[in-house]
Order: structure tokens, then sequence, then C-alpha cells
């Protein structure tokens, strides 16, 4: 099918606005709404929060990253298991899941106004 007509000029604006300033957006955000030591819960918050609630244990930043580890390892080890992959593809997809970045919640950069400005240094506006 393909597109059809041209996106409205709004989606357009709040695309780009997202795409070059969404940390920056994301910043006031988190500022307004989370407490510092709180970063680890925006990741898997559900889950997280479910756990902290059951057992009234807060989880640190380390067992999140711990999760994370653990599910790619998970995933690598089911590529072994994949016949159906010839070997220079399951090579493939093997690199390409050891280089992937594990973020949790948000940059830490986000926190800090002169990081942020430093992010950002070089967007100008276009007008």
């Amino acid at each position: 099918m393909g597109v059809t007509s041209e996106r409205s000029r709004w989606s357009q604006c709040v695309e780009w606005t997202n795409k070059k300033l969404g940390m920056a957006l994301g910043a006031l955000f988190i500022r307004d709404n989370f407490k510092t030591q709180a970063k680890v819960y925006t990741f898997f918050s559900y889950l997280l929060n479910f756990l902290e609630r059951a057992y009234q244990v807060p989880l640190p930043q380390e067992t999140a990253q711990e999760m994370i580890s653990g599910i790619k390892k998970a995933f690598v080890d089911l590529l072994e298991e994949n016949h159906w992959m010839d070997g220079a593809t399951r090579q493939v997809a093997k690199d390409k899941a050891t280089k992937m970045q594990e973020r949790i919640g948000y940059p830490d950069y986000i926190t800090s106004p002169l990081l942020l400005n430093k992010e950002f240094q070089n967007v100008y506006p276009i007008i």
C-alpha cells in the first residue's frame, strides 16, 4: 500500500521535537515526577513496583541490571538451540545481542542541567 498522503504538520512537528529534544523534555518530566534515587523504577516499573509491594523490599539498580543481563544471556543461549538458522546468521544474531546497550530508566545526564546543556549545545533554532 505505502503512504497515500503526507502526515499533518502538527504530527511532523511533534515527531521532530521528540526526536531532537526528547531527552530535554523528558528531563522536565523526570524533575517534576521522580526522585533521583527512583531511576531504576522507571524500568519494568509494573514488575518492580509489584515486587516491591509484595516483598516490601526496594530493588536496587543492580537487580534490574542483573535481570537485563540474564535476559540477554538467555537469548544468546536460545540461539544455540535454534536449528533453522545457519551458522553465519546465528553468529550475526549473537553479535547484535552482545552489542545491545543495556539502559535502565533514563541517562544520568538528564538530571544535571550542566550536562543536559552540554548534550544539546549544538541544537539551534530552525527559525
